[in-house]
């Protein structure tokens, strides 16, 4: 819009104010009415830029939220998870926010471990691959101890017959 007023050479905001309202549709037009209709004349303007940017602002961080609830980890590293989640949202969120849905997707476990981090995103990528690949090695000796202690049990209960001489 800016970019059009500036062509135009409109400079006041009043004539701004009536521009903006000539091309709202009827439920933008629903949520600025009480500015339409309470503010100064000299302040209509800058009251209905603020009010709409702040109403897009909030449903844009909604939609990303929505966008990105659905991700998981899955069978994938973490900085995979990451790249994705990057990707989807562009530069339209803050570096927190994103290690916070970045965070969140992540075993309880390894949240656990990087909570304590102040490091950069990546790096916390790169830390949570190595958890991962760590867990995913205990995991699996875990499963074997099982399996041999099962194994031994096994053993130890089959009843041990003498022989016939």
């Amino acid at each position: 819009m800016k970019s059009q007023f500036i062509l135009a050479e409109i400079t006041e905001p009043i004539t701004k104010f009536h521009h903006v309202i000539s091309v709202l549709q009827s439920e933008e037009l629903d949520i600025v009415g009480d500015i339409i209709l309470n503010s100064h004349a000299e302040r209509l303007y800058t009251a209905l830029r603020t009010e709409l940017c702040s109403q897009y602002a909030d449903s844009e961080k909604q939609r990303l939220r929505d966008l990105i609830s659905v991700m998981q980890l899955g069978d994938r590293k973490p900085s995979c998870l990451l790249l994705e989640i990057r990707s989807k949202a562009g530069n339209r969120m803050a570096e927190e926010l994103l290690k916070s849905v970045f965070l969140q997707r992540l075993p309880t476990h390894v949240q656990q471990i990087l909570a304590i981090s102040n490091d950069q995103l990546v790096k916390l990528a790169e830390m949570a691959d190595g958890i991962m690949a760590a867990a995913g090695h205990t995991s699996s000796i875990e499963a074997e101890n099982q399996d041999l202690k099962n194994q031994a049990n096994g053993y130890f209960t089959t009843p041990i017959l003498p022989r016939d001489p």
